[in-house]
């Protein structure tokens, strides 16, 4: 059972919107430890998973997931959602050293809403590429995502901009986005935080 390229994009997409909602959500009511223990979790058992599908092996609703969802270019099935939990590990971490433990979920906001959205409407609407295969609307699409759900648990709308544009340039550099994005958004709300911006 195979989806079509666009099926299995836009399924990817939403199941990262799910998890990264879900993990949001950890952070936002059980705090930046939760968050961080259930990162660790998932990739202590995550990679090992990965691993045995890697070498052949079925494993009941994970090897679904890889078919239907997973993309042919990756050396590691799942390797980006492992990338995600890595960042959100990061941040958590980094939450907790600086005690402001509410970046932990804040700075997985762009990758989970910002990014999900830049995919889905760069690879439908997007006409003028400006990075690789990077287009003018999807980044636009990553900006307002981000703005808008930073702004939900933020409040402060200069804040949720300048932090979502920061991570839509980071984004559209040829690193891991899943990685990337979230450990550098946490240092932005870090410095905005410590000079008071919010």
């Amino acid at each position: 059972m195979f989806l079509r390229k666009g099926d299995r994009l836009l399924g990817r997409k939403l199941v990262h919107m799910l998890f990264g909602s879900i993990l949001i959500l950890i952070g936002f009511y059980y705090g930046a430890n939760a968050l961080a223990l259930v990162s660790f979790i998932a990739l202590l058992f995550g990679i090992p998973i990965a691993m045995l599908i890697k070498a052949g092996y079925a494993v009941p609703v994970f090897s679904l997931a890889v078919e239907l969802f997973g993309r042919k270019s990756e050396n590691v099935p799942g390797e980006g959602t492992f990338m995600f939990f890595v960042g959100a590990l990061i941040a958590s971490l980094f939450a907790i050293f600086t005690r402001n433990y509410e970046i932990a979920y804040l700075a997985l906001l762009p990758t989970t809403f910002g990014d999900g959205f830049a995919t889905i409407i760069g690879t439908y609407f997007g006409r003028h590429k400006i990075v690789g295969k990077k287009s003018l609307e999807g980044s636009l699409a990553f900006f307002i995502g981000s703005a808008l759900t930073l702004y939900l648990f933020i409040g402060s709308l200069h804040v949720s901009f300048i932090v979502a544009f920061l991570a839509m340039l980071v984004e559209l550099m040829p690193i891991d986005d899943n990685l990337a994005v979230p450990v550098f958004s946490s240092a932005i709300l870090y410095i905005t935080k410590f000079f008071n911006f919010f």
